[in-house]
């Protein structure tokens, strides 16, 4: 993939790149909208990203069967023709890439400009990031930015498509807008390692370039111009760590395409944070003391420093193992020190002084750390035992409805116990 790239190249300077790969450029559309590298608003950049513009290369067809070599600055990122609203295709097209995979399978979204809108994207590097696991095994990956050029520094023509769309929904409905993308394919053997994927290059005065900018050859299948997208096999590529700067899209300056060295860091906007702020003004703050100048043949005696005593903490808050200690000497409130301890220091192996309120006089409750196992188990029994008196009393005096009857039925019970006790006499 690639979705970061370099292109520095003052648009005024582009014809003298050019023709050190013998290419020429007939005309250069909208190459005033940039002049200074890296300011105002210009599109000569350290850092292209998706949605930035860009130089585009293509040939054009005239009416006389002559073939025009432009270069027009386009968007990054293709918006296909039949889109009709801008704040829909924003949206919904990200297609700053273009696989291969899908070129070759007849996707809709290609099928029109692969034939008719082929063109190359002039770079001078790109940017890829290397996934790595960190050190301290944090399952979020490490991404480490590297940056891929020619070694004699020329310029990289990568493969791309571009389309033309006008919105209705805009003040300049008439405006065409141009935008492009990239076409990526399997990376070679040399580069599998940083990933698995890399934009196609094509290189000047090969019949594979030729081929692709050819605007005659108008059908794609036909004319098997899927033979032209092939993995990159030169040799004639270097890489090398950059700055993490990279990442982010403000980022501009030289300094991007650099080697990185560990052993010479550049001041980048990482170490230009606020907390080195603070570090060089607690420098400034520290003041060197000056070397003491000694008359000739008089040496000065320095005075002897004393040592210092440390202060010894009282007596109450020092805290004493009860293997050395006693614990009669801490049975008292004022021979124990006041209990200003979190539950943290319980545990610690520490000396631990019971407060007066917590023990029994007969000494029967124990809230120490070291018994609170046994304290729960007692508890649990006399809680159970108590729930069992409660229960047994509750079903001798507690109201039962079951003991309810009708006075009805009382009066005839009374009745025949009356009966009954005349039968006996």
């Amino acid at each position: 993939m690639c979705g970061r790239y370099a292109m520095a190249v003052d648009p005024r300077d582009l014809p003298e790149y050019f023709g050190q790969q013998n290419l020429r450029i007939d005309n250069d559309i909208q190459a005033d909208l940039g002049n200074n590298v890296d300011g105002g608003n210009n599109y000569a950049s350290y850092n292209i990203g998706p949605t930035r513009t860009a130089p585009v290369y293509f040939f054009k067809l005239n009416h006389d069967t002559t073939i025009n070599h432009l270069i027009r600055y386009m968007k990054w990122g293709l918006i296909p023709f039949w889109s009709k609203k801008k704040s829909n295709a924003i949206s919904q097209f990200k297609t700053f890439n273009a696989r291969l995979e899908s070129i070759s399978k007849n996707s809709p979204l290609w099928r029109a400009v692969k034939s008719t809108k082929r063109c190359v994207i002039p770079i001078q590097g790109y940017y890829e990031w290397l996934q790595q696991p960190k050190k301290n095994g944090n399952s979020i990956n490490e991404k480490i930015p590297f940056y891929i050029k020619r070694k004699d520094d020329k310029l990289i023509f990568l493969a791309g498509m571009y389309d033309i769309v006008k919105f209705e929904d805009t003040d300049d409905k008439d405006e065409p807008i141009y935008t492009y993308t990239i076409i990526t394919g399997p990376a070679p053997n040399n580069l599998k390692w940083l990933h698995d994927r890399m934009p196609i290059i094509l290189t000047p005065e090969t019949k594979e370039f030729t081929k692709w900018l050819n605007p005659n050859l108008k059908n794609f299948d036909k004319d098997k111009l899927i033979d032209c997208l092939k993995p990159y096999t030169g040799n004639d590529l270097e890489w090398y760590k950059v700055s993490r700067d990279v990442g982010k899209m403000t980022s501009q300056g030289k300094y991007l395409i650099e080697p990185l060295h560990e052993d010479n860091k550049k001041d980048t906007i990482e170490t230009k944070g606020i907390m080195n702020f603070f570090r060089k003004n607690n420098n400034q703050d520290i003041k060197k003391e000056e070397p003491i100048e000694e008359p000739i043949g008089q040496p000065i005696e320095k005075p002897k420093e004393e040592p210092k005593e440390e202060p010894k903490s009282p007596e109450k808050y020092q805290y004493k193992s009860r293997k050395s200690e006693s614990p009669k000497k801490f049975k008292t409130e004022s021979q124990s020190p006041k209990l200003k301890r979190t539950i943290s220091d319980l545990g610690s192996g520490q000396n631990f002084v019971q407060p007066k309120w917590l023990v029994s006089p007969t000494g029967g409750w124990n809230f120490t750390p070291a018994n609170w196992r046994m304290n729960t188990v007692f508890a649990l029994v006399g809680f159970a035992a108590c729930s069992g008196v409660l229960y047994a009393l509750g079903e001798k005096y507690v109201y039962n409805p079951r003991l309810e009857y009708e006075e009805e039925d009382v009066l005839r019970w009374n009745e025949a116990a009356g009966a009954s006790n005349q039968k006996s006499k």
